[in-house]
C-alpha cells in the first residue's frame, strides 16, 4: 500500500451518491419472481445442465469447479428490475471468477466472447431454460395492477433516495460547522 491510497479516504461521504445505487438494486431485486425450494426440480434442473445431482456442481461456463449460483438474466438492469427472478431456470452454478466478470452482461454476449466452446455452452444453456416453465401472473388483470403497484413502488424508491440527499445536504452543512467552530 502507498500513502497516498489514503486519499480515497479523506472526502466526504455522500449517502445518496454511495448507496443509491445499492438501494435502486434493493428494490428491484424485491421485485423479482421467485421459486421454493423443491428438492426433485432442483435435482431435474442439475440434470439438464448435464451435471451429476449428487456430485460437486460445475461452473457452466468454464468448466471448474462451481462456488456460487450466477443469475443468466440479471435481475436489475439500469436500476431497474428487468422482469427476471430468482427461479432456478434463471440460476447456473458458476464459479467466482466467472459470476463476477460475467456481472449483468447478457450471458450469450459474455459466452460468444470468453467460452472456448460457445455454441455448445449456448445450446446446454437453451436447453436448460427451456426444459423450465416460465413465471406467470396469476391476477385477473395483471398487467394494470402490477402496472399500478410498480409505480408506487418506484415512488417510494425515489423518495427514500430524495431523503438521502437532503441528509447529505444536512451532513455538508454539520461538517461545514464543526469546521468553523474548530477555528
Amino acid at each position: 500500500m502507498k500513502r497516498q491510497s489514503v486519499r480515497r479516504y479523506l472526502k466526504p461521504y455522500s449517502i445518496r451518491q454511495q448507496r443509491a445505487t445499492t438501494i435502486r438494486h434493493a428494490f428491484a431485486s424485491s421485485l423479482a419472481a421467485h421459486d421454493v425450494y423443491d428438492d426433485a426440480a432442483i435435482r431435474s434442473a442439475i440434470a439438464d445442465l448435464k451435471q451429476d445431482p449428487d456430485g460437486d456442481l460445475i461452473c457452466v461456463y468454464c468448466g471448474k469447479l462451481a462456488a456460487c449460483w450466477d443469475h443468466l438474466n440479471a435481475i436489475v438492469r439500469k436500476g431497474r428490475h428487468s422482469g427476471h427472478g430468482h427461479t432456478i431456470r434463471n440460476l447456473v452454478p458458476a464459479c467466482r471468477d466467472c459470476n463476477e466478470k460475467k456481472g449483468n452482461q447478457d450471458w450469450r454476449i459474455w459466452i460468444a466472447a470468453t467460452c472456448s466452446a460457445p455454441d455448445e455452452v449456448a445450446r446446454r444453456i437453451e436447453a436448460y431454460i427451456a426444459a423450465g416453465s416460465p413465471y406467470q401472473a396469476t391476477d385477473e388483470d395483471p398487467d394494470a395492477r402490477r402496472a399500478e403497484l410498480l409505480r408506487r413502488h418506484e415512488e417510494i424508491r425515489d423518495r427514500i433516495i430524495g431523503l438521502f440527499a437532503e441528509a447529505d445536504t444536512i451532513a455538508k452543512e454539520f461538517r461545514e460547522l464543526g469546521r468553523a467552530s474548530a477555528r
